[in-house]
């Protein structure tokens, strides 16, 4: 019986009343979801196109295409190729850099607002920001202006919190509206990946086919128009279709230093066994995440070069392949949550995510280099079940109180890891182009080994938790409870 109220003391450091539920209750039970979908819609589908763009400018105004890998190894052709691949992913760190920078403050100040001024702070801001980034990326493409104009759109963006602020605030959100025990948050954040997941699929075969079938500048420039629309359309369902889930505290200021002492004393206030426990899962998260993120430009860089020259139909079909992962996550938490715990789960991410990665670094050397890396993609599958499980585990170890401050701590790692990893990537595959072009994902997939060793650590030497089963908990949180 002692061990079993140990337990919960790691689980949560402010218990709810018994019998009172702290969760809000939202209009309908689809909330944050439609936002998810139509942002992450809009980004992926421009995303491989801004890469795709750079690389056509750099290239003298062509795109790859299999005549171009069909030249000799020293031949000028195939060197002009290898220098475009280099310059383009040392404009995507610089692009990198430029909304990561300005968005490291921003984004501990708009998540510590979100706990005072309401959670919505996090969503709306982000939004506009997004808005902004993408009409200013429409007109780079459609007016032919300078690539430095990217670098302007991405800092403007990254000052209005960027992408990892609005990720912080819908982990927020999707706290808030959640009950603290079962698996019901891991499923809820899972539910909203695969909103992400979809939204990939769709993104990248939409915004591939489209330039195939226009071909440049078209094939540029209409699927930016489209993203405009779709980010207003996000500021408006942001403004008028989410109910604010933590009203403002009377007193609170817009600007306060107090807010970032806040997060910084969010540590101090988790007990002392449960700091090296929040640490490691912070430490996960942060690799994980970053890994996932960065990888997906020079991976776009990789399939665009010699030898595998693909077209943008191809490059579609591999972001639609990794968009399965996130719906196939919800699928592997609902399964295999039945017998494995959180840690367990993790682990199944990890190791889905080694196997393909370290299959896709090999490629190259197959005889078939275009199915391998197919199959490897497939090995991805459940690479996303820790970034939707360790922030649950996380936010239940600290009070309802401070989930904002923790997810901007966490946001906050996020955009380290794209300063550090986006242009470290991307310099080691421009460093090792001629020596092994899949170099750069084998150390990502070395990466996700470390993870998984932190994890194992957990497993032998941390407090097990037990959850209920994730039906009963899901039944539990679509169910009546009082609204605060």
């Amino acid at each position: 019986m002692a061990a079993k109220e140990e337990v919960e003391v790691v689980r949560t450091t402010a218990p709810p009343a018994e019998g009172v539920s702290t969760r809000v209750k939202p209009y309908c039970p689809v909330t944050i979801e439609p936002i998810v979908f139509f942002l992450v819609l809009s980004m992926v589908m421009v995303m491989p196109l801004q890469h795709q763009y750079i690389y056509y400018k750099l290239g003298n105004d062509t795109l790859p295409s299999s005549s171009r890998c069909d030249v000799n190894t020293s031949h000028p052709a195939n060197k002009a190729n290898q220098k475009a691949a280099a310059e383009s992913a040392n404009w995507l760190t610089y692009i990198r850099l430029s909304i990561s920078l300005p968005s490291l403050l921003m984004v501990l100040v708009l998540g510590s607002l979100s706990d005072r001024l309401g959670r919505k702070v996090t969503i709306i801001v982000p939004v506009i920001g997004t808005l902004i980034w993408t009409l200013l990326s429409a007109l780079v493409v459609y007016l032919d202006l300078p690539l430095a104009m990217f670098l302007i759109a991405s800092f403007v963006c990254g000052m209005m919190g960027g992408q990892v602020s609005f990720i912080s605030g819908c982990l927020a959100y999707i706290a808030d509206i959640t009950g603290e025990g079962g698996k019901s948050r891991e499923v809820r954040l899972a539910i909203a990946g695969s909103a992400a997941g979809v939204a990939m699929m769709a993104g990248v075969l939409v915004g591939g086919f489209w330039l195939k079938a226009l071909g440049p500048p078209l094939g540029f420039q209409e699927p930016y128009w489209l993203t405009v629309g779709l980010m207003t359309f996000c500021l408006l369902y942001a403004l008028f279709a989410l109910k604010e889930t933590r009203p403002k505290r009377p007193g609170s200021k817009i600007c306060s230093l107090s807010y970032i002492m806040n997060i910084v004393s969010l540590v101090k206030r988790i007990p002392k066994p449960q700091r090296w426990i929040m640490g490691t899962l912070m430490l996960v998260y942060f690799l994980v995440h970053s890994v996932q993120e960065s990888v997906s430009g020079v991976r776009t860089i990789i399939l665009l070069s010699p030898p595998y020259c693909w077209n943008p139909v191809l490059i579609g079909v591999v972001g639609a392949v990794v968009g399965v992962a996130y719906v196939m996550s919800v699928l592997g938490i609902k399964v295999l949550g039945r017998w494995l715990s959180s840690y367990g789960l993790v682990q199944v991410g990890c190791v889905s995510a080694i196997s393909g990665l370290v299959l896709q670094s090999l490629a190259v050397y197959t005889s078939n280099h275009t199915t391998a890396f197919f199959i490897g993609l497939g090995l991805n599958c459940l690479q996303t079940m820790p970034t939707s499980i360790l922030p649950a585990v996380m936010s239940r170890m600290v009070s309802r109180e401070d989930q904002g401050s923790l997810f901007a701590l966490v946001a906050f790692l996020d955009n380290i890891g794209g300063i550090l990893y986006g242009p470290f990537l991307n310099f080691l595959y421009a460093a090792t182009l001629s020596v092994m072009p899949g170099l750069v994902l084998l150390v990502c997939a070395g990466m996700y080994l470390i993870c998984s060793i932190l994890i194992s650590v957990l497993q032998c030497y941390g407090p097990s938790i037990d959850y209920e089963s994730i039906p009963e908990a899901i039944n539990r949180d679509l169910g009546p409870t009082e609204t605060k």
